[in-house]
């Protein structure tokens, strides 16, 4: 993954424009992140290449005050690399550290 001026991801064929919270898609569609998911994804790219617990994250998005149940971010996820993954079953940029938590990789981790 690299990362470029003014918040650009470069995800394999997808760019990924946080400012803006959308994903270019190959074709030069994007489609668009929703806050949750744009937070999720600024913070993953912030530490890239490192794990992040499901705290760390819930912290980030929801406030450290937060009491939800671990079923909330995992559908935040999913539907995070439905947008970034070309197969969102078997991602290879948004990786799950089982029992940890999440990394986003890097092109050199490929």
């Amino acid at each position: 993954m690299q990362r470029g001026a003014a918040g650009h991801l470069q995800l394999g064929l997808r760019t990924v424009e946080l400012a803006d919270a959308l994903v270019r898609m190959p074709d030069g569609t994007t489609v668009p992140l929703t806050a949750t998911e744009r937070a999720l994804l600024q913070k993953l790219a912030e530490n890239r290449g490192h794990i992040l617990t499901y705290d760390a994250l819930y912290e980030a998005v929801w406030g450290q005050d937060y009491y939800g149940c671990e079923n909330s971010l995992n559908v935040h996820i999913r539907h995070l690399r439905e947008k970034i993954e070309d197969n969102a079953s078997k991602p290879q940029w948004l990786v799950t550290v089982r029992g940890i938590g999440y990394r986003l990789m890097g092109e050199a981790s490929r």
